[in-house]
């Protein structure tokens, strides 16, 4: 009863379940795009969880005190699980040798003096009467029964903590790695789980228990688990407490009671397939869930596992959460799947590594979105939630490109003021090349027809439509070094590898598409400053990165693209809700550098960081027009000169107004105070 009003059966323990699997997803986030051990990560939640009902506190997985815990428990089942627990069993001579199995019984000492520990704290804290956990309560007990000659004490308290904190940490993280071993490995029964998840969760922040009624299949793969697992073959050791006839056989009193479950989970005519994974063994011929009577892996009877109700419980919510958020991939490098367990007391899978992917939370869309296609949300999202991975191997760049080995012995004749020369030539190979790894990506662009960044624009249009804004300058004098970079650098480079480049082919006017590529739709990874002193850092080289360039832009965006050694990753930064668009940054621009770069310009006012610009020179010429006198323009003019030797002003300098107002206003007020006063 005390275990059941700590959680065990209880709501409460489904709100602790899943506020500890909140710290389990946050931890997979991270690790999101990579591949992990999982054989930790499960035996740390479950750990937790129980402990939770015992200590009635949770400790963080990077905590020594929970990493000791559980490596202590994790050897201590190796080796009660492998020979040598049979060693010490049948050769008792053996027993006084410095043995592996001597390491067990140190690992014991060391758990009952951690949690003689957390015994002595509750005992400088506790309220009596007023429990917080199975420790108060049982103190609480031993209260009342100092001497009643009862068999409650301290110490029996402490091998009690180690028998509940050990089942329900082993049985539990096994059936979880044997989880997602199959389901790696079976991806059809994992999508499957995942569309049922999905149509029953749609809308909601996080499983509920009760949803299980509504997910039959998942409902099937989950006990399919329990079944092909046998994590506890023989379950339980019992004892009979008198004498017993069963089925004809006289069994006496304290007779050791050994139940072979593993014959019953398998036996043949229980189950549709006894000898391998299959979610039907739970289906009847409508797809409903049905539990056969076979299926005892807690045991059965009144002596059934204590823990039944708290596992059930937490394999779901856990299964639920993770599946309904990850991907969970077989790792390319990892070989066969091996599903032969490590037998003993209990059995686990042999050690894997684990792939996680986050599942796909956006979609793209023509409708609906601010250009011609974007990234709409599936569901709402929080904040901090990574929309997509990248994996730094699908990058395209210099580095990556397929004549990367040439473009590195050539690096120094490849210099230029843009920085941009190699990936150009990485993509004017890979573009034209049939063969590219890099074809069904540069395949979305198949003739540039859809930039529409000004440079493509008549001069005449240019400065019939953008007169006043800089554009047509800017467009200007970015023709005039592109043209100089190919005539001078890349048509050279090209000459001199004429076996992967054909200027015929390989031609300016493709040339300049892809500098409007580039400048669309490349990243710039920032170059990370270990030494803050240090300005003189070389900025790094644009890459292409597929997914993230899918998105559009608005300055007051809802993602942000984050760099990690292993993968790129799209997050977002603020909630999200279900059917908007994500937005990325492209940086704090004003609507003439998005036009200029990008070919578009956000709607007025919407973009917060947009400007307008006023000449400098339009001011000193008002100034001189102002002047009452001669005298007055000559002094002027002096002025005007000693504003120009400062840096203040210059004949091609502008005074910048953002929404907030003047965003040069030390250079503007002090050009005003000195050409006002007279």
């Amino acid at each position: 009863m005390t275990l059941r009003n700590f959680g065990l059966g209880k709501q409460s323990m489904e709100e602790r379940i899943l506020g500890e699997i909140s710290y389990l997803v946050a931890d997979l986030d991270k690790n999101a795009g990579g591949t992990v051990d999982p054989q930790n990560i499960f035996h740390n939640v479950a750990s937790n969880i129980i402990g939770l009902v015992l200590f009635g506190t949770r400790f963080d997985y990077n905590n020594q005190f929970l990493q000791h815990y559980v490596q202590f428990i994790t050897e201590i089942s190796k080796i009660l699980n492998g020979p040598w627990n049979m060693i010490y069993d049948t050769l008792p001579l053996l027993r006084i040798l410095p043995l592996p199995f001597k390491k067990a019984f140190d690992n014991a000492q060391k758990l009952k003096n951690m949690n003689l520990s957390l015994i002595n704290k509750h005992m400088r804290t506790r309220v009596p009467g007023e429990p917080r956990d199975f420790i108060d309560c049982y103190l609480d007990e031993l209260d009342k029964r100092k001497n009643d000659g009862s068999t409650f004490s301290e110490d029996r308290l402490i091998i009690y903590i180690l028998d509940l904190h050990f089942a329900g940490t082993d049985t539990t993280s096994n059936t979880l790695l044997c989880a997602f071993l199959y389901l790696m490995n079976y991806t059809e029964v994992q999508a499957k789980c995942q569309k049922e998840i999905d149509e029953v969760l749609e809308g909601k922040d996080h499983a509920s228990y009760e949803d299980r009624h509504n997910m039959p299949y998942t409902m099937a793969v989950i006990h399919e688990v329990q079944r092909v697992a046998n994590t506890v073959p023989l379950s339980v050791f019992h004892c009979t407490t008198k004498d017993t006839t069963l089925m004809g056989y006289n069994i006496p009193k304290g007779t050791v009671i050994i139940p072979n479950l593993s014959t019953v989970l398998k036996e043949e005519g229980q189950w549709k397939f006894p000898h391998e994974f299959n979610p039907a063994n739970f289906l009847n011929e409508q797809g409903q869930f049905q539990k056969p009577e076979a299926f005892i892996p807690f045991s059965t009877g009144p002596r059934v596992c204590l823990g039944e109700g708290l596992a059930r419980m937490e394999l779901f919510l856990v299964f639920v959460t993770l599946l309904r958020r990850f991907q969970f991939v077989w790792p390319e490098d990892a070989g066969e799947p091996d599903y032969t367990p490590v037998y003993g007391i209990t059995m686990t899978p042999k050690p894997y590594r684990m792939h996680i992917r986050h599942r796909e939370t956006v979609y793209l869309s023509k409708e609906g979105t601010a250009a011609e296609y974007g990234m709409l949300a599936k569901e709402d999202i929080e904040e901090g939630h990574v929309l997509f991975s990248i994996p730094r191997e699908v990058l395209l760049h210099q580095g990556t490109t397929k004549v990367k080995k040439v473009l590195e012995e050539g690096k120094k004749y490849l210099e230029s003021a843009s920085g941009w020369v190699p990936l150009l030539l990485g993509l004017l190979y890979e573009y034209t090349c049939p063969q590219s790894h890099w074809k069904p990506y540069l395949s979305l662009w198949p003739d540039f027809r859809t930039l529409d960044q000004p440079m493509f624009w008549s001069e005449e249009e240019r400065d019939k439509l953008l007169k006043g804004t800089g554009i047509p300058e800017a467009v200007k004098t970015d023709l005039n070094k592109l043209q100089d970079e190919y005539n001078s650098i890349v048509l050279p480079f090209m000459k001199s590898h004429p076996d992967i480049w054909d200027p015929k082919k390989h031609t300016l006017e493709l040339y300049k598409s892809l500098v409007a590529f580039v400048m669309a739709y490349s990243f710039q990874e920032p170059v990370e400053d270990e030494d803050e002193e240090e300005d003189d850092k070389e900025p790094n080289p644009p890459m292409m990165v597929p997914m993230a360039d899918m998105l559009n832009h608005v300055s007051k965006h809802n993602a942000n693209l984050e760099y990690t050694p292993e993968c790129l990753k799209m997050v977002s930064v603020r909630h999200i809700e279900k059917g908007e668009e994500v937005f990325n940054t492209y940086g704090q621009m004003a609507n003439w550098q998005l036009l200029h770069m990008y070919g578009f310009a956000e709607p007025f006012p919407t973009n917060s960081n947009d400007t307008a610009d006023i000449q400098m020179s339009s001011v000193y010429k008002a100034a001189v027009q102002a002047a009452r006198s001669e005298a007055d323009q000559k002094l002027l003019v002096d002025k005007w000169n000693m504003l120009c030797e400062m840096e203040i002003v210059g004949k091609k300098g502008v005074f910048i107004f953002g929404q907030s107002g003047s965003l040069t206003y030390s250079e503007l007020y002090t050009t005003l105070k000195v050409t006002n006063d007279s």
